[in-house]
């Protein structure tokens, strides 16, 4: 018992001797988030885009952007649990031999090493090129006359919910 507390309190008192390292990665990380998210906007509403270097309002951005990224956390997992109990379902009525033979060939599929990177990054560049390209062409939207495409004003003038799980889907499929 007495090992036990002394690994735990040297592992804390390693941790509260670094604090102030993880606190300054922290913030440069809120303030680099929010600086990209403040010209992002910036950009897409046609306003100039000169901004200064240190600014507080980065900060703020910053912190936004990251409580709405941990938000969508939530909305992935109740996702990726109904795409699981739809996709369990059949599996469970299948029969034992077809089970096999599909666990075999999974096996054998994910068993040679290029073939999962392969498969995630032809999955990363149909959704760069069919889904996330589509928001680059929001651009001086103060002084366009209409919203680029049907679809993405859809998506724009849609509900708080509506809005949340497709976000939500964007931050899954990146991950």
């Amino acid at each position: 018992m007495t090992d036990l507390w002394k690994d735990l309190t040297g592992k804390l008192g390693n941790l509260v001797g670094k604090w102030t390292v993880y606190a300054a990665f922290g913030s440069f990380l809120l303030y680099l988030f929010g600086y990209l998210a403040l010209r992002f906007q910036l950009s897409t509403y046609g306003v100039a885009t000169n901004l200064d270097v240190f600014d507080e309002k980065y900060v703020f951005a910053g912190c936004r952007f990251l409580v709405y990224f941990v938000a969508a956390v939530p909305n992935i997992l109740i996702i990726v649990l109904v795409l699981a109990a739809v996709g369990y379902l059949p599996y469970k009525l299948v029969p034992a031999t077809f089970k096999g033979c599909l666990t075999h060939w999974a096996s054998g599929w994910c068993a040679r090493p290029a073939r999962l990177p392969l498969l995630g990054l032809v999955f990363g560049t149909i959704l760069v090129q069919f889904v996330l390209r589509k928001c680059l062409a929001f651009g001086n939207l103060l002084l366009a006359k209409q919203l680029p495409d049907r679809w993405l004003s859809s998506i724009l003038l849609a509900s708080d919910e509506e809005q949340s799980l497709y976000f939500s889907g964007l931050v899954a499929a990146r991950s």
